[in-house]
């Protein structure tokens, strides 16, 4: 297959204005609308590699569309201060302007023609089990802590947790949405608060809504892991945690919540074989961990100059992303 590296060959960034980020090029089309190409670029440490993983920016797109379909039932059965929906409305290259016709080929299976709304600056993670950096953080107060329980970002846990164990509750945990290459910070709910309210400061029309914001948010990404969580269990795959992104709309005098960005990938979730978990220990996964994993072991000091990865690890990469892939929507 074909690797997308990146979309400077198309020459339309002074047409339509283009951000790039580690993974996804983004175009603003001028008219309420943006075109996202997710390309293969892969990135780990905070570095964007030299090689992509061909195919993967199908994999990811695809996995998108596929739960936003899946999780519909889910949204419209919530009942919220603000209406909710997500802002993807096309896949199809036919309905973009003219001049991005000719590359169909590159496009084709790694476009979504969105909405463009105001991002909210947070992250909306929500936890199912105890892993990554909130089990770093967890132990070092264990550590330092001999209290019966201990509390981390406002949530009260007990201080005989193992490492991946399940929260009897999915667990909501949001995280500062840091500029590329600076890492994200867990924080409190709380604190989410103050962050939403500070910026609607400058927006009048939302600025009394920041409570109803923040109600809605939590329920919304709540049902959508619990719902994810129990259809992907049934599929063989347990969903650690995941990272959401939400956004606000307004359209003639529509206040809207949206669901935008990626929706339970690969590179936003935690993918775990159900029949290899064993609690009490780090688990495989379905994602660049394989490429984490081959860094370390050459000792890379995580500063440019940035390796190429061989062939193999390249290969074995796409095949996990492409197993996920299956073995949630193809079984």
């Amino acid at each position: 297959m074909k690797a997308l590296l990146n979309t400077d060959h198309f020459g339309l960034a002074k047409a339509f204005p283009r951000t790039q980020g580690k993974v996804r090029d983004i175009f603003r089309l001028g008219d309420g609308r943006l075109a996202i190409v997710t390309t293969d670029r892969v990135s780990a440490f905070d570095h964007v590699l030299p090689n992509p993983i061909p195919g993967r920016g199908i994999i990811l797109t695809r996995m998108t569309i596929n739960w936003l379909e899946e999780l519909k039932k889910t949204i419209k059965s919530l009942t919220t201060n603000l209406p909710i929906r997500h802002h993807v409305l096309s896949t199809s290259v036919s309905d973009l302007p003219n001049q991005f016709h000719a590359f169909q080929e590159d496009l084709a299976g790694r476009l979504m023609i969105v909405e463009e709304c105001d991002p909210i600056p947070v992250e909306f993670i929500l936890r199912g089990n105890i892993t990554g950096s909130w089990w770093k953080e967890y132990r070092a107060l264990i550590a330092k802590d001999n209290s019966s329980t201990v509390i981390l970002h406002g949530h009260e846990l007990p201080r005989d947790l193992q490492e991946s164990q399940e929260f009897p509750e999915a667990l909501f945990t949001p995280s500062t949405k840091a500029a590329v290459g600076v890492h994200d910070e867990n924080i409190s709910v709380r604190q989410m608060v103050d962050i939403i309210t500070d910026w609607l400061k400058g927006k009048n029309e939302w600025r009394s809504k920041a409570i109803p914001i923040v109600d809605d948010s939590i329920k919304l990404t709540k049902a959508l892991f619990n719902t994810a969580r129990e259809r992907a269990k049934a599929r063989g795959i347990i969903i650690a945690d995941t990272k959401f992104e939400l956004g606000l709309s307004l359209k003639q005098d529509d206040f809207s919540l949206v669901i935008i960005d990626e929706v339970l990938t690969s590179d936003s979730s935690r993918f775990w074989p159900l029949d290899e978990f064993i609690v009490g220990q780090g688990q495989a996964s379905f994602d660049k961990q394989i490429i984490r994993n081959y860094l370390e072991s050459i000792k890379w000091d995580k500063k440019p100059p940035i390796p190429s990865l061989p062939d193999e690890i390249v290969s074995r990469t796409s095949e996990r992303y492409q197993e996920a892939s299956t073995k949630l929507f193809e079984n």
